[in-house]
């Protein structure tokens, strides 16, 4: 959308009625961002893991994108309203748009990399229960420390051979939920 008015205003020179294009092109903005959202999330381009990856899915944001601005195209063409934009107006603003849309995505990447590398996205979980296939759970968890922290493992009467550290029992945990955020107790 600010691609379209900075665009707009570039290219003035080019405009007859800037007030009607302007709304013209603000929603010609809007529709193509709506698209793109739509497809985004069809594609699952909006999910932190995938956010996270800043190469890795460039491919798909631009054919995504241009998926978008090609339904926008269409859209203008069926309802007869494409002829009432510069060409060079629309070439520049896709050409911004995409270039944006890139910069914001490979930003964001960038960012969402560093949080989690801090452990700021893991999912905070505590255990309640040392027996059975806790060590092999705790084992694949630890696969992903970026992706969960284990706060800790509570049992009020834990097995003898468990071998885990034991935080403690059903009230220890009570009052760790209360003293800090606990995303999930896996039981």
């Amino acid at each position: 959308v600010v691609s379209a008015v900075a665009t707009k205003e570039v290219l003035h020179f080019q405009l007859a009625n800037s007030d009607a294009l302007s709304t013209r092109h603000f929603a010609v903005s809007l529709v193509a961002a709506f698209l793109t959202l739509i497809i985004f999330r069809g594609r699952r381009l909006y999910e932190v893991d995938e956010l996270g990856e800043p190469t890795g899915r460039i491919r798909e944001v631009l054919q995504g994108f241009i998926s978008a601005v090609a339904l926008t195209l269409a859209l203008g063409f069926l309802l007869k309203v494409s002829g009432s934009f510069s060409r060079i107006w629309f070439v520049t603003w896709v050409s911004v748009c995409g270039i944006g849309l890139l910069a914001l995505h490979s930003t964001a990447a960038g960012l969402l990399n560093r949080i989690d590398s801090r452990g700021l996205l893991a999912r905070r979980v505590a255990i309640y229960g040392a027996g059975g296939r806790i060590p092999e759970l705790l084992n694949r968890l630890a696969l992903a420390p970026s992706k969960y922290a284990v706060l800790g493992v509570f049992d009020d009467t834990p097995p003898q051979n468990a071998g885990l550290p034991i935080a403690g029992g059903l009230d220890d945990l009570v009052a760790l939920c209360q003293s800090q955020p606990v995303d999930e107790i896996i039981m």
